[in-house]
This record gives structure tokens, C-alpha cells and sequence, in this order.
């Protein structure tokens, strides 16, 4: 899974300087491949969690509800952050 996502972000970075891919469609292919790398990692993450036998239930159930937490707020300080770019130094 972390190979795929370094592949990843190694693809996007390189789009960004050199804009190799024009084609929608490959596009449109690769946004469905990040959102399933995401997809897997979270639900990987989840399972990691879940699926250990040492950690005690109650631990469980906390550890899932703060991996929940912080998900949902790496996603909102994302968002900020690109709607505070796209209109400060983004700007054209």
C-alpha cells in the first residue's frame, strides 16, 4: 500500500512540473486510483485498530473514535488551507 501511494505521489508531483497528462480520460482514471488509495488507507487503518489482540475492547472502541476524530479534521484543515491559498497566494 505504501508503495503505491509513494508511485502516487511521485506521478502527480512529476504532472505538476513537466504536465504530461492531458488525456481526460487517464485523468479521470488515476482521481478514481487516489480516492481509492485513500479509501484502503482508511480502512486499513481501521482494521490495524480493530483487529489487534492485545489492546483491550475499551481501548478499541477509543482508539477508533479519536482515528475518527483526527480524519475529520485533517479534512476540514485541508479544506481551509486550499480554499485560504486558492484566494491569498494562488491567486492569479
Amino acid at each position: 500500500m505504501t508503495y503505491l501511494q509513494i508511485i502516487n505521489f511521485i506521478l502527480w508531483f512529476l504532472n505538476v512540473y513537466f504536465n504530461f497528462l492531458n488525456n481526460i480520460i487517464l485523468l479521470l482514471f488515476l482521481i478514481v486510483f487516489v480516492g481509492l488509495l485513500g479509501g484502503s488507507s482508511y480502512v486499513l487503518c481501521f482494521y490495524k485498530i480493530l483487529s489487534n489482540d492485545k489492546t483491550p475492547p475499551k481501548m478499541k472502541e477509543l482508539s477508533v473514535n479519536i482515528a475518527t476524530i483526527f480524519n475529520d479534521v485533517g479534512i476540514f484543515l485541508s479544506s481551509v488551507l486550499v480554499l485560504t491559498f486558492d484566494t491569498t497566494i494562488m491567486k492569479s
